[in-house]
């Protein structure tokens, strides 16, 4: 760790070769996502990820073979700089380049704020969000999942009144 920094987040490739974990940059929790590589068996120096430093991006998740990374991000949906919520938004590695930034379609993000997002092996999304809360319990988030067709509330077995 990096005085004046917190790192969390860590998400390694199935090779265990590349890692990436977000910083968090000052007290409004700006944050950016770092990575590292094994060069000769021997971990680099953590890089910032070449994204507009305008905004902040967090829970980085690398897919087993470190071609597609998501991350969450308050990044406008159009180009303009009008800050929203924050929604769930992926890039993909070509040879050693990164794509834009795409965000998820709207069965995953929503007009409110998406966090934590995993993948199961078949491809199932699951990711907390706080759509179904009114205005004055902005904080009160639930887990959900999503294949690709339907994004679904898990059932109360797992969701309570609280943060999920």
């Amino acid at each position: 760790s990096l005085y004046d920094q917190y790192e969390f987040g860590i998400s390694i490739t199935e090779a265990s070769d590349e890692l990436y974990f977000a910083v968090k940059l000052d007290t409004n929790w700006k944050a950016e996502i770092r990575y590292s590589k094994i060069i000769d068996g021997v971990w680099q120096t953590p890089r910032r990820l070449d994204l507009d430093e305008s905004f902040s991006y967090n829970d980085p998740l690398v897919t087993a073979k470190g071609d597609r990374l998501f991350f969450i991000s308050d990044r406008p949906i159009n180009n303009g700089y009008d800050k929203k919520d924050i929604d769930i938004w992926y890039i993909d590695k070509t040879l050693d380049e990164w794509s834009e930034p795409n965000r998820l379609d709207s069965l995953v993000n929503s007009t409110k704020n998406e966090f934590y997002i995993s993948i199961s092996d078949k491809g199932t999304i699951y990711y907390s969000s706080n759509f179904h809360t009114q205005q004055d319990d902005e904080w009160n988030y639930d887990i959900y999942y999503s294949d690709q067709v339907t994004s679904k509330r898990l059932g109360d077995e797992i969701n309570s009144e609280y943060f999920e």
